[in-house]
């Protein structure tokens, strides 16, 4: 896969308070720390932030793009990412269980070390793409358009990757027992004996030893 490029962060970041803040603001070049978000919010904006620690489970945000940003033991369990732009943005050490990315515009992107089971990524269009040692057991990826992207060492088990195409991904590190695929997504995908085997079984055919 080409370089991804991390997001772009001043050196000084300025303490960030998100009860500052209302539907339509730009939050930029702040640092938010150990901050429970709570409150109904639409249409906002972080553009070169650093989230630490903080806890958006509670909180009801429609449209949060994303542009430039690193989010570092977060959790945003079942956070609506729904239809918004998200370009430079690392997730390190969160919960994004239950995460809503549908219809989203990703680019350069890295999880890294997450839980994102149940999360639905669904139409989304992705360039530049990395999970690396996550679980995304059960995840939803049906129609996705993407390229530039790899997946490493992560748990894949019962996803659902319905008309989006896996060639020449490298699933051979994943867990990927049970997913669920039509047979033109599996067309180039790179799998081990093992895995091979197993996503027979998926379409009833039988292999003899």
């Amino acid at each position: 896969m080409k370089q991804l490029i991390a997001p772009i962060l001043p050196t000084v970041l300025a303490p960030g308070d998100w009860d500052q803040f209302t539907d339509y603001d730009v939050l930029e070049d702040c640092h938010f720390q150990n901050q429970t978000i709570l409150g109904s919010f639409h249409d906002i904006e972080l553009k070169h932030c650093q989230l630490t620690n903080c806890d958006f489970s509670q909180a009801d945000i429609h449209g949060m793009n994303c542009i430039h940003v690193i989010f570092d033991h977060c959790d945003l369990s079942n956070f609506d990412f729904n239809n918004v732009t998200m370009h430079h943005v690392i997730f390190r050490n969160c919960k994004l269980m239950g995460m809503d990315c549908s219809m989203s515009s990703m680019k350069h992107v890295q999880i890294l070390s997450c839980l994102g089971r149940f999360a639905n990524f669904s139409f989304a269009t992705i360039d530049y793409f990395l999970i690396q040692e996550s679980d995304f057991t059960e995840s939803v990826w049906n129609e996705v358009t993407w390229k530039h992207r790899n997946l490493s060492d992560s748990n894949f088990q019962q996803a659902e990757f319905l008309n989006t195409s896996l060639r020449e991904l490298d699933v051979t590190s994943c867990e990927i027992a049970g997913i669920r695929v039509t047979t033109d997504s599996l067309v180039g995908v790179q799998v081990s004996a093992l895995q091979a085997v197993s996503l027979m079984e998926l379409f009833g055919i039988i292999v003899k030893e």
